[in-house]
């Protein structure tokens, strides 16, 4: 990722730097309160502000957890996973990549467990949604700069909880060959249409 400018830095630290939200037409400055603490694996860098964003060993933990499985376990100084005693639900469901709906999944599973009111309101409902939504923005943002770490980002979690590439293994029937299968249908029912 580059660097911003001296100025630039000069107007974050101001609090001076501003932004359009086109929702709403106010401007709002941006800081490090955008994302939660535990979805960096750094302090927030107001140099960098990527840097180390969904990165964090609690979202990479609650993954484990969630997709791989309890038998696994993460070693967050070589950011390695040891070896499973079983299959977890990403193996038994054909899945073979990191998606930003799962990371996204992650983000709000550990927000609702860290919220100091569990019971599961209206509001609570809201607040797991917007950070849904917030983190799955992440992977489409229009700028190439977040296409980029987009990219990056994905390729870094497959590392970690993939870390044997298995995408020269068709499983035959799996959910990615299905998918391709639709794909495929979808793009010759649009060339005979056209």
């Amino acid at each position: 990722m580059g660097r911003i400018t001296n100025s630039v830095l000069q107007q974050l630290k101001d609090g001076k730097m501003d932004f359009i939200d086109a929702e709403d037409g106010f401007e709002k400055p941006i800081d490090g309160t955008e994302f939660l603490n535990f979805f960096y694996s750094t302090p927030y860098d107001p140099v960098d502000p990527l840097e180390g964003l969904l990165k964090g060993p609690m979202l990479v933990r609650a993954y484990i957890a969630v997709f791989i499985g309890l038998s696994a376990t993460y070693n967050e100084a070589t950011n390695t996973i040891t070896p499973r005693t079983s299959r977890g639900m990403a193996a038994k469901n054909s899945m073979y990549h990191v998606t930003p709906g799962s990371i996204a999944h992650i983000a709000s599973q550990v927000y609702y467990s860290l919220l100091v009111n569990t019971d599961f309101s209206k509001s609570a409902v809201v607040e797991i949604r917007q950070i849904y939504d917030t983190v799955y923005a992440v992977f489409e943002g229009k700028e190439p700069v977040m296409q980029e770490y987009a990219k990056e980002l994905l390729q870094w979690w497959d590392n970690i909880i993939f870390p044997v590439s298995v995408t020269s293994m068709t499983v035959k029937g799996g959910s990615i060959a299905r998918l391709e299968k639709c794909l495929k249908l979808m793009k010759e029912n649009r060339a005979d249409a056209a």
